[in-house]
């Protein structure tokens, strides 16, 4: 392996080349790392994706969600995936059969890995839930939920600056145009409970890929 080049001399072609061989690209900005796992479980109905629904006094209470939770130091997407699921469904991650990853999000300075897996035969009923984390549990026959279409809507949010925001350093100064900061944000048509946001994408992005609807463009 090339030597890193010192402080007072510029890298080689060599030093650079081997930087970028064996980097690893990652998303910029990123300080929090999440993975949720899509669980799929065998019903009566069929088979079906299982929902949470966040429990009161936790964030987002009252959502829709799929397990998962951040990444600790030192832990890997897929584990953290395992172990979320683990501690909010109480099922021993060796009853889960991880069938692969799906897409990611990459929200503002957050990175959520996606996985889906297999829980086998159950109903909401079977499982020792986390208090704590979730409230109840739902589930969606696949069947019916690729008969179904998101609504779409846009969210407009207000750019607000520092005072101290070094307008003499950009083109035009005050008068520069910044990007909107305009997202498009999905909510599913079903009865009861909310399913919407970035579980609504995630489940969308999902079910398109089953459909064999090809590449992914935002809405």
């Amino acid at each position: 392996m090339t030597n890193p080049p010192s402080s007072s001399q510029p890298p080689t072609l060599q030093q650079i080349q081997q930087t970028f061989r064996d980097y690893k690209p990652k998303p910029l900005g990123i300080t929090k790392r999440y993975a949720v796992l899509m669980p799929l479980i065998d019903t009566p109905s069929g088979l079906s994706l299982l929902y949470e629904v966040r429990a009161h006094g936790i964030s987002q209470s009252g959502d829709a969600a799929f397990p998962g939770g951040q990444v600790e130091d030192g832990e890997s997407f897929q584990a953290a995936a395992l172990r979320e699921t683990e501690e909010e469904l109480g099922i021993s991650r060796d009853q889960i059969e991880l069938m692969g990853k799906m897409d990611m999000l990459v929200r503002h300075d957050r990175w959520i890995q996606c996985f889906v897996g297999y829980l086998g035969k159950h109903t909401p009923s079977d499982f020792t839930t986390n208090p704590n984390e979730v409230d109840h549990l739902f589930t969606l026959p696949v069947a019916k939920l690729l008969t179904l279409r998101p609504e779409w809507h846009t969210l407009k949010a207000e750019i607000q600056v520092d005072d101290d925001f070094p307008y003499d350093r950009i083109p035009n100064g005050r008068h520069y145009h910044f990007f909107p900061q305009v997202s498009s944000v999905p909510f599913y048509p079903i009865k009861k409970e909310h399913l919407w946001g970035m579980t609504a994408e995630l489940t969308a992005r999902w079910c398109e890929l089953l459909r064999n609807e090809g590449e992914y463009y935002e809405k």
